[in-house]
Order: structure tokens, then C-alpha cells, then sequence
């Protein structure tokens, strides 16, 4: 495995500024990844698959205690994400 092999895999999501540097060694298994890329998980996440024709399939699966099944799909979710982030933003 060469040494930037992660960086040949960088397409594969979209970036504001593509990272150059493919980690940082802090030590102790730690690493910091990409530290000089900036994206937004919530684009790459939600907004991608929903431009790519997705806004309907299922981004989320889940059963709760009670056993009920619920799913939210993609455009669902990013309605949610969107209340959420207006929240923060305001407070």
C-alpha cells in the first residue's frame, strides 16, 4: 500500500478544498485525516443522494424499543437536519 493510497480515493466524495495531506501521525493510533481538506458531511451525506435521484429511498432504518419499524428518506432527513441546524444557527 503506498503512502497516499487514501489520497487516490478523494473523488469519491465531494470536497470545498480538496485535501493534499493524507494524515497526521499524533501517536498512539491517533490520526488526523485529510487535515488540510474541508467538506460538508451533510452535502455528501443527504444533498448528494438526493440530486443523484435518491430523495425517496431510505437514508434511515430503525426499530425502537417497542419494536416499531420507521424509516426516513433522504429528503425526510434533510428536512430534519435543515430545522435542526436553523435551531443552532438562531441560539
Amino acid at each position: 500500500m503506498s503512502k497516499n493510497n487514501w489520497l487516490n480515493e478523494i473523488d469519491i466524495i465531494s470536497w470545498f478544498k480538496k485535501p493534499k495531506i493524507e494524515k497526521i501521525d499524533r501517536g498512539n493510533n491517533k490520526f488526523d485525516w485529510f487535515p488540510d481538506g474541508k467538506l460538508n458531511i451533510a452535502y455528501n451525506c443527504l444533498k448528494k443522494n438526493i440530486d443523484s435521484g435518491n430523495a425517496d429511498k431510505t437514508a434511515i432504518f430503525f426499530v425502537n424499543k417497542e419494536g416499531k419499524i420507521s424509516r426516513l428518506s433522504f429528503k425526510e432527513l434533510e428536512i430534519i437536519t435543515q430545522k435542526v441546524a436553523y435551531i443552532l444557527k438562531k441560539n
